[in-house]
């Protein structure tokens, strides 16, 4: 779900990405190489959440190859682009 939320912040031509999540999700992210910087207190929103943040160059530079390969398909998808040249 990162992932294509990922591409869409890319073809929107944005930079930046909030989230609201569980802390036990930034870590799993983590794990594949997207990691989050938590922004503020962990509060009980609709259970424990904490407000992240990812710069997208950042996502893109240090997700793991599997993710990579995943990001570049979907940007090919909705952006017409080469696969081939996308990052993440």
């Amino acid at each position: 779900m990162f992932v294509a939320a990922a591409a869409l912040v890319r073809v929107a031509k944005r930079e930046h990405v909030y989230a609201m999540m569980e802390p036990k999700l930034a870590r799993l992210l983590g794990r594949c190489g997207i990691h989050f910087q938590q922004i503020g207190e962990i509060v009980d929103y609709h259970g424990t959440r904490a407000p992240y943040y990812i710069h997208l160059q950042q996502a893109e530079r240090d997700g793991n190859a599997n993710l990579q390969m995943l990001y570049a398909f979907m940007l090919g998808q909705l952006d017409g682009s080469d696969p081939s040249k996308a990052g993440f």
